[in-house]
């Protein structure tokens, strides 16, 4: 049977051929790689950069303060098993903006581009957001001018201390994408002491934490290769930017409130400030981003991880496109260690389960610490 050819002719008008132009380019693009590779676009880009990565963090040399999983560099500024008291884990809030003046006065060697050029693409990147008709996406974000950890005098308690200022998504996506740019291309120079923040270059606050359900399950995560740029990963059960919003009755910013709205947002579940316990302070080195660790207990609360569930088949957990997929693992040592065994971690997700565990199972960490490659009882036989 012989059959006619047809073409069918779209006709757009030139704005619209405009914005389909490149997106139609970008899919045959992308649809060619696959074809050729074998391998979804996202994870040949990942792998590139991975490899990348490998070779900036293997100059870095043997420093003991590191924490390195694959392409990812981890510093902890501070680790409190048994978590900051509430009242101990203090916030301080300066109005005024800190980025211009930060970055200005930064140690030049310290920044991944100058300081004008640097402020120079923030704007460029403010005035992109603004332009579209998601300009909202360009959100509040919280910068953070300085960390200090001390002791109470009387019962020696750890006190962790936040100087906090406001920021956007603008600030907080330039520095972070500049930083790792120049950080791979070994240009730029980590500062010596890392506790102290580089001015104007912090431009969030990350919280995340564990979250073991009233019946002894822990909830974790397979991010989503949509968010923190692809990184399609495992992750402990919330991970939350803190806002301006999170604020105690006295409007005091408090990252507790944070947590309690991210698995509001996140998993649909409604819990107390007091079932979260912050335990780690932390920098992402290779992104230099500020996160604060922790745990929530739901232990006496009655939600179950089918409450979790429920939640999130019914759409309660509006975030939920942050996560590919959701599962449970008993929380118990042996089958959290088999999930720290696993190789495809986003590397602070590791190291909040990590330090959730030691928190938990005080009596095996010794086992747990061996994972970043520490012998507490060899180094006890050394002392003694």
């Amino acid at each position: 049977m012989n059959r006619r050819s047809s073409t069918i002719v779209l006709v757009m008008p030139p704005e619209m051929q405009n914005f389909l132009g490149p997106l139609v380019a970008g899919v045959i693009i992308t649809m060619l790689i696959e074809a050729v590779t074998g391998r979804a676009l996202g994870l040949v880009v990942r792998r590139r950069f991975e490899r990348r990565a490998r070779r900036r963090l293997s100059a870095l040399g043997d420093h003991a303060d590191l924490i390195r999983r694959g392409p990812e560099c981890l510093y902890t500024i501070e680790f409190v098993p048994d978590g900051w008291r509430p009242e101990d884990l203090q916030v301080n809030w300066r109005a005024s903006g800190h980025l211009a003046s930060g970055l200005r006065a930064a140690e030049p060697r310290h920044l991944p581009k100058p300081a004008e050029e640097m402020l120079e693409k923030i704007a460029v990147e403010r005035a992109r957001l603004a332009s579209t008709d998601v300009g909202w996406w360009n959100g509040d974000s919280i910068a953070v001018d300085a960390i200090s950890t001390s002791r109470t005098t009387a019962e020696e308690r750890p006190v962790l201390k936040l100087t906090l200022a406001p920021s956007d998504f603008a600030a907080a996506q330039v520095c972070t994408d500049l930083w790792m740019e120049a950080f791979d291309a070994e240009s730029v120079e980590l500062p010596g002491d890392m506790d102290v923040p580089i001015p104007g270059m912090v431009n969030a606050v990350g919280l995340n934490a564990t979250l073991v359900t009233d019946d002894g399950q822990l909830v974790l995560v397979r991010r989503s290769a949509r968010t923190t740029s692809g990184r399609a990963g495992l992750h402990i059960s919330v991970n939350e930017g803190m806002q301006e919003r999170d604020r105690d009755p006295r409007r005091s910013l408090d990252p507790h409130l944070g947590l309690v709205r991210g698995v509001r947002e996140e998993l649909g579940i409604e819990i107390e400030a007091a079932c979260v316990k912050l335990h780690t302070a932390m920098f992402d080195v290779r992104r230099y981003q500020f996160g604060l660790l922790g745990h929530i207990d739901l232990a006496g609360s009655g939600i179950t991880a089918a409450d979790i569930l429920l939640a999130r088949r019914h759409g309660l957990a509006q975030d939920k496109f942050e996560n590919s997929s959701l599962f449970l693992i008993p929380w118990k040592f042996d089958e959290v260690v088999a999930a720290l065994n696993e190789p495809d971690w986003v590397a602070h997700g590791w190291l909040n389960l990590l330090h959730s565990a030691v928190g938990a199972f005080g009596a095996r960490s010794t086992d747990l610490y061996r994972l970043v490659g520490i012998d507490p009882l060899r180094s006890r036989r050394r002392r003694s």
